[in-house]
């Protein structure tokens, strides 16, 4: 999908004494009218919920912790499904091993940064929409 146009972001602590947050909220707003939010948060009791959910309307998905665990696409659709996530450390074992590109290089990794650096300026600056400049 690429980067988002703009950010709205949240964040607070509501279940733990902590001096950091433990709930994150984004709101992401792309140049195309999609709209995507993520919530990322240790207020939840258990290792549960861990994954990404795409929704549209030609299909989702979702990919948990234990792998892809809903799959479904118009037949228009032509899709590749993701192999099943792994560590970053066993990721660059292999990588290393056997002479492959990294599944999430540090260009990457510089994109998430951003997107959460993004998450916090909205959300410190009183919740505001933010231009996103990474990406």
């Amino acid at each position: 999908m690429g980067p988002p146009a703009t950010v709205r972001g949240r964040i607070g602590v509501y279940n733990h004494r902590i001096e950091a947050e433990d709930l994150a909220i984004a709101m992401l707003h792309y140049p195309n009218g999609v709209e995507g939010v993520i919530v990322c948060t240790t207020t939840f009791p258990e290792d549960y919920m861990n994954g990404i959910e795409i929704h549209g309307t030609r299909g989702a998905a979702i990919l948990s912790k234990d792998g892809l665990s809903y799959w479904k696409t118009d037949g228009d659709v032509e899709v590749q499904v993701p192999e099943h996530p792994t560590c970053a450390a066993d990721d660059m074992v292999k990588a290393l091993r056997h002479g492959r590109p990294l599944s999430c290089d540090g260009n990457e990794g510089l994109k998430s940064l951003a997107l959460v650096r993004a998450v916090y300026e909205s959300a410190l600056d009183g919740e505001k929409l933010v231009s996103f400049r990474g990406g």
